[in-house]
């Protein structure tokens, strides 16, 4: 932490050489953070439960289609 302040320190006093190395600091910090890697971890899992689930659903709907239309024409056997 006393490196990020040094370095800020001397930042402010315009120094080429200190500013690279604050920039080099905030990016060693945003590669250490690990929230945003937990995020996308759970929206790639809310994304393969979807397409899951919209797999499924499709299979089901062929199934209650085909259901329905053996019933519509059983109905349509018996009424003739």
């Amino acid at each position: 932490m006393q490196d990020l302040s040094r370095n800020a320190d001397a930042s402010c006093q315009g120094g080429a050489t200190s500013g690279r190395i604050l920039r080099s600091a905030g990016l060693a910090r945003f590669w250490r953070d690990r929230k945003g890697a937990t995020a996308i971890e759970y929206g790639l899992i809310a994304a393969l439960i979807a397409i899951g689930m919209l797999t499924g659903l499709q299979d089901m709907a062929q199934t209650i289609v085909d259901t329905y239309q053996y019933i519509l024409d059983q109905y349509r056997v018996a009424n003739s």
